[in-house]
């Protein structure tokens, strides 16, 4: 929270400004009945689980390309049909998530530095990707298991059935970070995740003439995948968003000799004074807009 001096710098007064987001939904669902478990989390795909494409509305053709299968980790066993997600921030503002996803009516939330886990049902992909105004990402957590050597890294992602997850001949570029763990090289980590699924995908019969040799064609679909190393404990989980949720969608060109304050810590800032919108706001230096815009 910001301190009452902070506060009174974000006196604000004049009408708020109500901008639109809007998302489409997307049509196709996967189905997959196995399990797996991996060290002591349980894997499972929810079946016949339609998702939301956030570039997709029902008049779209594009609408027919499947969306991201529900294949999660770590669902609450009291709660079978539950699945695992990762709602990423920036550092700081991890409190300011929870408070919006309380407000959603997801009381049950665990923050780590820059991300916050939730326990839920399928539909709240969908939710937290629309609803959220203060975060980045909303992944969807694969699996967690001990890491501390590559060939426990290969083993741990090549065990999933990513035949599942990814669709034919889409790409599936690799992403990474590492904190105080022993494999600390995030190129290397990366590399050996995007190798292990490649493999996993040629042994489903993906591979390019029987090989080994896995394609992809962005058109066909682009699957964000995420490898997150922290104290030896790799965390796998897929990018829901696609592009950043600060991206709101309202600006269309690039402002000349500016760099406008970014959407997600303009609301951020709005909530952290306190603002409601019953109350006028003013901001006098107002650059692009992104204040009010986000009001």
């Amino acid at each position: 929270e910001m301190s009452s001096a902070h506060r009174s710098n974000f006196i604000m007064r004049a009408l708020p400004l109500a901008i639109p987001y809007l998302l489409g939904r997307g049509t196709n669902a996967f189905s997959f009945t196995s399990c797996r478990r991996i060290g002591t989390k349980h894997c499972r795909l929810n079946i016949h689980t339609p998702v939301l494409r956030r570039d997709c509305n029902p008049t779209n053709s594009q609408c027919n390309k499947p969306a991201l299968p529900l294949f999660a980790c770590s669902g609450d066993a009291s709660n079978p049909g539950s699945i695992s997600i990762q709602i990423s921030t920036v550092m700081g503002l991890e409190a300011l998530v929870k408070r919006e996803l309380l407000e959603m009516g997801y009381p049950n939330t665990l923050a780590h530095n820059g991300r916050v886990e939730l326990q839920a049902d399928a539909e709240a992909i969908a939710r937290c990707n629309i609803g959220l105004r203060t975060a980045t990402r909303v992944l969807l957590k694969l699996a967690e298991f001990p890491a501390k050597t590559f060939d426990e890294l290969f083993d741990g992602v090549h065990a999933l059935p990513w035949e599942a997850v990814v669709h034919p001949g889409a790409a599936f570029p690799v992403v990474g970070k590492s904190l105080r763990s022993r494999l600390h090289g995030v190129p290397a980590c990366q590399s050996i995740v995007k190798k292990a699924i490649a493999s996993r995908l040629a042994r489903a019969g993906r591979g390019r003439g029987g090989g080994e040799t896995v394609e992809e064609d962005e058109a066909r679909g682009v699957y964000k995948v995420e490898v997150s190393l922290c104290n030896d404990v790799a965390v796998i989980a897929v990018d829901t968003s696609g592009a950043a949720l600060n991206r709101r969608g309202y600006r269309t060109g690039i402002l000349e000799g500016g760099a406008p304050l970014k959407e997600t810590l303009a609301a951020a800032m709005l909530r952290l004074s306190r603002w409601t919108p019953d109350r006028p706001l003013l901001d006098p230096f107002c650059g692009s807009g992104t204040l009010l815009l986000e009001a």
